[in-house]
C-alpha cells in the first residue's frame, strides 16, 4: 500500500508538472505568434506591407480553369521576334515562366490551391497577399514543431527537465530564419515556410503511429 501511495502522488507530480510545461509552451507559442504579426506587418497590421502577390494570381489562373496565372504578359514583349531576349529584360515579369503567350508559376501549387478553396467558399472575399500566407507558414512550423518537441520529451525522454523543452520551442521560433523571413514575405517565402510546415505537420502526425 506505500508504495502504491507513492506512486500514484508521484504520477500526480508528474502531471502537475505537465500542465505547468504545457502552459509555459503555450504561453511561448502565443507570444512568438504576436511577435511574428509584429514583424510580418512591421508594426502597422492596417497598412499590412505587400511584396507580391504570386500565390494569389495562381489562384485566380485556377479560378479561371486554366494552370496559368492570372498576370497579362506585356503586349509589347510578345510583339518580339524573340520574347527570351535578354535585351527584353524590362519587359519580363521575374521568376515566371513565359510559354504560348502566358505566364507559369514554377513554385508549388499548393498554396495557391488552398487560396483557391478558400477564395471559393468565401464567395472570393479573401484575397491574402504573399506576405500573409509567409505568416500562416510560419505558424504552422511553430505549431507543429512544438506540438512534435512536446510528443518527443513525453514518449522518449519523459525524465527530462521541463526547461529544455521550453527551452527548445523558444529555439524553434526564433532560430534563423525565421525572423529575416517574416520581415519579406514573398512567393519564395511562400514556398519555403509551407513546405517545411507540412513536413513537421506530417512528422508530428506519423509519429505517434
Amino acid at each position: 500500500m506505500p508504495q502504491e501511495v507513492h506512486l500514484a502522488a508521484a504520477a500526480m507530480g508528474r502531471s502537475s508538472r505537465d500542465v505547468l510545461t504545457d502552459a509555459a509552451l503555450a504561453l511561448v507559442v502565443a507570444l512568438s505568434a504576436s511577435a511574428y504579426v509584429f514583424l510580418s506587418s512591421a508594426g502597422l497590421p492596417s497598412r499590412w506591407p505587400t511584396y507580391g502577390e504570386r500565390t494569389l494570381e495562381q489562384a485566380r489562373g485556377f479560378e479561371k480553369g486554366r494552370l496559368s496565372l492570372d498576370v497579362e504578359p506585356s503586349p509589347q514583349l510578345l510583339a518580339q521576334a524573340d520574347p527570351y531576349d535578354p535585351a527584353h529584360v524590362r519587359l519580363w515579369e521575374w521568376d515566371l515562366s513565359l510559354f504560348e503567350g502566358r505566364y507559369f508559376m514554377y513554385w508549388g501549387p499548393f498554396p495557391a490551391v488552398v487560396v483557391w478553396l478558400a477564395r471559393t467558399v468565401s464567395f472570393r472575399a479573401l484575397a491574402p497577399t504573399d506576405a500573409h500566407l509567409t505568416l500562416l507558414g510560419v505558424l504552422g512550423q511553430l505549431l507543429a514543431g512544438v506540438w512534435l518537441l512536446r510528443w518527443t520529451r513525453r514518449a522518449l525522454f519523459p525524465d527530462a527537465p521541463a526547461f529544455g523543452l521550453v527551452l527548445a520551442a523558444l529555439v524553434m521560433a526564433w532560430a534563423t530564419p525565421q525572423p529575416w523571413v517574416l520581415g519579406r514575405g514573398a512567393i519564395y517565402e511562400v514556398a519555403i515556410t509551407w513546405a517545411q510546415a507540412l513536413l513537421l505537420a506530417s512528422v508530428a502526425v506519423l509519429a505517434p503511429a
